[in-house]
């Protein structure tokens, strides 16, 4: 998964959708929904007509779109620009990319007396926070790829929750690659998931096998 960014103790960041600010002293004149992280206390802040405490232990925040991501000894904890927390499932990793945001859930389960935490839920929300599409076990349906040396994601045209019935990966032959841009990079034309290696991937079309560059074309 992609790492988290510290920014606690740096320079100001400057997030147009997520007015965001560092310091040892609250700031003046906030805005409603504005944030502060506290760098000497390690504290998260938001302004709701007063300063309201949202984590009393920060080690590190990242703006991401309309999102804030936190990391402190609990895990991660990501909340909406009004300061709500987005998941109440635990979270295991968030993914700020160009234009989107995608955050990865899991689910707890018991076994032998060991509580343990499993992939569950992959989120996709466009820059200005929207839902885009999810995937329940989404280990089934998406993969997290490598494309033009950038993160993308390897998954069918196909969102479960908006679909009247479930269609097992098996039978879906839409897949393509979804770019950190919000677009479809590879066109979802192709009958199995693909990955590229060194710029060539090898890719299923109406049950024909082809080799397609980064660009999508065909190749010998």
């Amino acid at each position: 998964m992609i790492a988290m960014v510290l920014i606690l103790g740096a320079g100001q960041p400057t997030i147009a959708q997520l007015p965001l600010q560092l310091g040892a002293k609250f700031p003046k004149a906030p805005a409603r929904y504005d944030w502060y992280v506290d760098t000497v206390q390690h504290q998260l802040w938001q302004w709701k007509d007063q300063w309201v405490l949202r984590e009393a232990v920060a080690d590190s925040v990242v703006p991401c779109h309309t999102f804030l991501v936190l990391k402190n000894q609990n895990g991660l904890q990501m909340y909406d620009r009004t300061g709500l927390p987005v998941s109440q499932s635990p979270i295991i990793d968030c993914v700020c990319a160009d234009s989107i945001s995608v955050l990865y859930t899991g689910r707890k389960s018991t076994a032998n007396n060991t509580v343990k935490i499993g992939p569950y839920m992959i989120i996709f929300f466009n820059h200005s926070g929207r839902p885009l599409f999810h995937f329940e076990n989404y280990g089934n349906y998406v993969s997290q790829v490598s494309w033009k040396g950038q993160v993308a994601w390897c998954m069918p045209d196909y969102d479960p929750s908006k679909s009247n019935r479930l269609i097992w990966r098996t039978d879906l032959h839409n897949w393509g690659i979804f770019g950190g841009n919000g677009r479809w990079v590879i066109s979802p034309i192709y009958d199995k998931p693909f990955k590229f290696e060194n710029g060539i991937a090898e890719v299923e079309y109406y049950g024909k096998r082809l080799k397609i560059n980064e660009k999508g074309e065909v190749v010998d």
